[in-house]
């Protein structure tokens, strides 16, 4: 379980380093501390791995590129890449591996291998989020609830991503950076249910159409990612299987639904889209 959530592969002795972890199938969280040796990542097709350096520094190679990774940065890996760290000095890392949604697209694909520092307040929600995690007991079975978790994942390392906009990369497109941008909002503010495409607009001092282009290029819209936020928290909500006949209705207003009424079409909604085409 724990090599499964770490998800990087090494020669060195046990005794060297040390992993503390949950793997759930569409995500992993995990913690780790290491003396100095060489790991690899593991090949896991499908999957994007992003590590947060707590203290210590490394060398890492993403795709025969070199670079070095020091604390307080964030790093992105695709799963099918070559990539490997050697770190040099004891070293405190946390990391996740998600099924990527928002993550695949090219304004993040163009982040991968590179260091991203992260703020102190990015690194305090990080760390709150992977303590909620690692302590849930055993691993996470209702598939809401995992989905709920990878979502709140994907939200949470394009936040800190979104952070990178305060030092321009001419690689990074207006675009690209309008989506980071557009992220990192809509996980502010999604559980407010006056937050709707024209206000995120309005934060961005953009027009709805122009922000509407970014998302289409992912087959997606702002709409959808607001609610998609939205369902990730109801369901983490109904998930919880407590006997209170008002949880649809607490669910609805925690989550940024006006109404039971609009959390149901909403969750109808994902249904039919989830349904196989008739033949």
């Amino acid at each position: 379980m724990k090599n499964e959530a770490f998800g990087w592969g090494s020669a060195e002795a046990p005794g060297k380093f040390l992993v503390q972890g949950d793997s759930n199938g569409l995500f992993s969280a995990f913690r780790t501390w290491t003396s100095d040796g060489t790991f690899a990542l593991a090949p896991r097709p499908g999957m994007i791995c992003a590590v947060l350096v707590l203290d210590g520094a490394s060398d890492g190679s993403y795709e025969g590129q070199k670079g070095e990774y020091r604390a307080n940065e964030l790093v992105l890996f695709d799963g099918e890449a070559a990539a490997a760290v050697e770190t040099r000095e004891p070293s405190i890392r946390v990391g996740w591996w998600v099924s990527p949604t928002i993550l695949g697209g090219k304004a993040f694909r163009g982040l991968m291998g590179q260091p991203v520092p992260v703020s102190s307040a990015g690194r305090v929600a990080a760390l709150a989020l992977t303590d909620a995690l690692l302590g849930v007991e055993g691993s996470v079975a209702n598939p809401y609830a995992r989905r709920a978790y990878s979502q709140s994942l994907e939200h949470l390392i394009s936040g800190l991503l979104h952070e990178r906009r305060l030092v321009r990369n001419p690689a990074v497109s207006r675009a690209e950076e309008l989506l980071l941008e557009a992220q990192s909002l809509i996980e502010e503010r999604f559980r407010d249910s006056g937050f709707n495409v024209v206000e995120l607009a309005r934060l961005m001092h953009v027009s709805p159409p122009t922000l509407h282009r970014p998302y289409g290029d992912l087959g997606t819209s702002p709409r959808r990612e607001i609610e998609r936020r939205r369902l990730s928290e109801a369901r983490a909500y109904l998930a919880m299987g407590i006997s209170n006949p008002r949880l649809m209705t607490v669910a609805a207003e925690a989550s940024g639904f006006r109404s039971v009424r609009q959390l149901k079409q909403a969750l109808a909604r994902a249904e039919n889209q989830g349904r196989p085409a008739e033949p």
